[in-house]
């Protein structure tokens, strides 16, 4: 909430729409990892920027159920923090960085 200025809670449910988006925003995120050590062309991987950050903000309007315009007003990295967060509250899980080894690609 603090990271969109908003002084009321926000709930959210760890209801089974919720956790699929959770889960689509998650193979989309990867999907975008995977490209981005593929040494990918400029055009591809625009785009898939382009759609996980539509992603992204379609996830979080949904699920704390706000306004696109205040999402819109993040930085894109608060917005990757504010999609890891929720995400990793719904799943009952801390965020963490995972090891080049836990991940197969390079850093």
């Amino acid at each position: 909430k603090k990271e969109l200025g908003i002084s009321k809670p926000i709930e959210v449910k760890s209801s089974n729409k919720n956790f699929r988006s959770t889960l689509e925003l998650q193979k989309k995120m990867a999907h975008l990892s995977i490209i981005e050590h593929s040494d990918p062309k400029p055009e591809e991987y625009i785009e898939e920027m382009l759609s996980v950050q539509k992603s992204m903000i379609s996830y979080l309007t949904s699920t704390l159920k706000v306004e696109e315009e205040l999402i819109d007003e993040l930085e894109f990295a608060e917005t990757m923090e504010l999609s890891i967060k929720v995400s990793g509250a719904l799943m009952g899980v801390e965020p963490e960085s995972a090891t080049e080894g836990e991940t197969s690609l390079k850093a």
